[in-house]
């Protein structure tokens, strides 16, 4: 069902993806709660699903009752990150991305969602280094291009 859904939503058809979407979204409740021992995979892929589905307080409390299980996976904090941030915990995403960055220091996806938390933290010239740091990783990134010359032509108009 989850891949059918990405498939549709993929395609544009995005009503008939939310149906798909729903039946994975019972099936993973499911299957989470007759799993045992329980498994983090499980969870990750029940979040997502609450994401799609517009639900991300249900997907934030599924990314952490992964990390319950095993706290070890920087694909889950990526994302539990994200899903904070999404609802405006911009510290509690701030520490996410930290986490992975300990686990994964060349991750770029982290450098630049820890640089977009900092900018909505008021933090603008540490948003700025981990753009650079984003790019200096991968040079071809567009989203932090863009990211890193809106900051600086921030800046410029605030100093004038």
């Amino acid at each position: 069902y989850f891949y059918m859904g990405a498939t549709l939503l993929a395609l544009g058809k995005s009503d008939e993806a939310q149906g798909y979407y729903r039946k994975a979204l019972q099936e993973y409740q499911l299957l989470a709660e007759s799993e045992d021992p329980p498994n983090a995979a499980t969870y990750n892929n029940l979040a997502i699903v609450h994401g799609v589905l517009q639900q991300p307080e249900e997907a934030v409390h599924a990314f952490q009752r992964a990390l319950q299980i095993d706290p070890n996976q920087p694909k889950v904090q990526l994302n539990l990150g994200e899903g904070y941030y999404r609802l405006g915990r911009y510290k509690d995403s701030e520490a996410c991305f930290r986490e992975v960055l300990r686990m994964e220091p060349r991750n770029v996806r982290a450098h630049y969602n820890l640089g977009t938390a900092a900018w909505s933290l008021g933090r603008r010239q540490e948003a700025i280094e981990q753009m650079r740091k984003t790019l200096r990783i991968d040079p071809r990134n567009q989203a932090a291009q863009t990211f890193l010359q809106q900051a600086l032509a921030s800046q410029s108009s605030e100093r004038q």
